[in-house]
């Protein structure tokens, strides 16, 4: 039987321990208070080399070397009727602390890290790929919310 891995202690991410909980168990990785990571599925089949998303088709941006990402996780200042995101975003209260935009990209490059990890040892990641993967060059802010 597979060991179950543990949630670590998300007491300091700004939205629930119940709402964090459940984001962890699919894929997001907190980085401070506020912003989140998780593996894009264009990044996870580049390095399978199965496909490449539209920004490396019209930008050349190679999709194994992409973040996905968000500053602000459950904080939107807009709630468009059309988002495909959650609407229950809120403001975050006032005086709301906001951390260091340094420590949440160097947070992110790190977590990144540690989540492609696993693909080691999967016998279909192109090992190029996977390595490259581990000096990302561009991060997609797409998680969620307007950020801006």
């Amino acid at each position: 039987m597979s060991e179950i891995r543990q949630i670590p202690d998300l007491s300091n991410v700004a939205i629930s321990k119940t709402k964090a909980e459940k984001m962890y168990k699919i894929g997001y990785r907190f980085i401070g208070r506020h912003s989140a990571i998780k593996i894009c599925e264009w990044t996870r089949k580049c390095i399978r080399g199965r496909n490449i998303c539209y920004k490396a088709k019209f930008y050349g941006i190679e999709s194994n070397r992409c973040i996905q990402m968000s500053p602000v996780i459950q904080f939107c200042n807009f709630n468009c009727v059309h988002c495909w995101r959650s609407l229950k975003y809120e403001l975050p209260p006032k005086n709301f602390k906001w951390d260091d935009p340094k420590f949440i990209l160097d947070g992110c490059i790190e977590e990144q890290k540690k989540i492609l990890q696993g693909f080691w040892g999967t016998g279909d990641a192109d090992k190029k790929r996977l390595k490259d993967a581990m000096d990302p060059k561009q991060v997609a802010i797409s998680l969620s919310g307007e950020p801006s």
